[in-house]
C-alpha cells in the first residue's frame, strides 16, 4: 500500500464532472470514492477527532446504495465533503497550532462541548505545552520497549492535564483524556521526529 499523502486539493473536479457529464458516472463515483476514503482514512490517524468524517462519508455511500441519493446528488455531496475536508486541513494553521497540537487541542475541545473562548485559549496551551514536554522528554529512540519510557510519556500527558487543564475540566474527564492521549500518542509515535505526522 503506497502511504504518500493524498492531497484533497488534487481531486480535480471541475475534470472529474467533465467525465461524469459525459456518461462515466460511476468509473468517476469510484474514483473519487476511493480518493476520498484513503483521505479519510489518513486523516483520522493524525487526529481521531475527524472520524466524524468517515462517518458522514459512509452515510452518503449507503444512501447511494439504498437508492437515496441519486448519482449526481452523490457527486454533489462528495464535492461538498471534499471542500470540508480541505478546510480540515489548514484548521490547525487557522487557529495557530501545528497539526499535532491541533489533535492534542481537539482531545481537549471535544466536539459537541461548550467552552469559553478563555478555556480553549488554556487548550491551546497546554497541547503547545504537551507537545513540547512530549518530544523534548519522551519520545526517545525505543520509548515504547521500555516501561521507563513509556511511564515519562504518560506523566507528561498527566503533569499537562493536572497543571494547566485541573480547574477547566473534571477529574473524570481529565482521566478518560489522558488514556486517550497516552493510546493516540504510543500508536502515532515512533519518535519525536518520526510519527505519522512525518510521512
Amino acid at each position: 500500500m503506497d502511504d504518500k499523502p493524498i492531497l484533497i486539493g488534487d481531486i480535480d473536479f471541475k475534470a472529474l464532472e467533465k467525465t461524469f457529464k459525459d456518461g462515466k458516472k460511476k468509473a468517476t463515483l469510484e474514483s473519487i470514492k476511493v480518493r476520498l476514503a484513503n483521505k479519510i482514512q489518513m486523516m483520522i490517524r493524525k487526529n481521531p477527532v475527524n472520524i466524524n468524517y468517515r462517518e458522514k462519508f459512509e452515510k452518503l455511500i449507503a444512501e447511494y446504495n439504498e437508492g437515496i441519493l441519486s448519482a449526481d446528488e452523490l457527486f454533489e455531496a462528495l464535492r461538498f465533503l471534499s471542500n470540508e475536508l480541505s478546510a480540515e486541513e489548514v484548521r490547525h494553521i487557522e487557529i495557530g497550532l501545528t497539526e499535532e497540537e491541533l489533535t492534542i487541542f481537539d482531545m481537549l475541545n471535544r466536539p459537541g462541548s461548550e467552552h469559553t473562548k478563555e478555556e480553549k485559549e488554556i487548550f491551546k496551551n497546554a497541547a503547545k505545552s504537551l507537545m513540547k514536554k512530549l518530544k523534548d522528554e519522551a519520545l526517545y529512540v525505543d520509548w515504547k520497549k521500555h516501561q521507563a519510557g513509556r511511564a515519562n510519556a504518560r506523566v507528561a500527558i498527566e503533569d499537562i492535564l493536572q497543571d494547566e487543564i485541573g480547574g477547566v475540566l473534571s477529574k473524570n474527564e481529565q482521566d478518560t483524556i489522558k488514556q486517550e492521549m497516552f493510546q493516540f500518542v504510543y500508536q502515532s509515535y515512533v519518535t519525536a521526529n518520526e510519527s505519522v505526522f512525518t510521512y
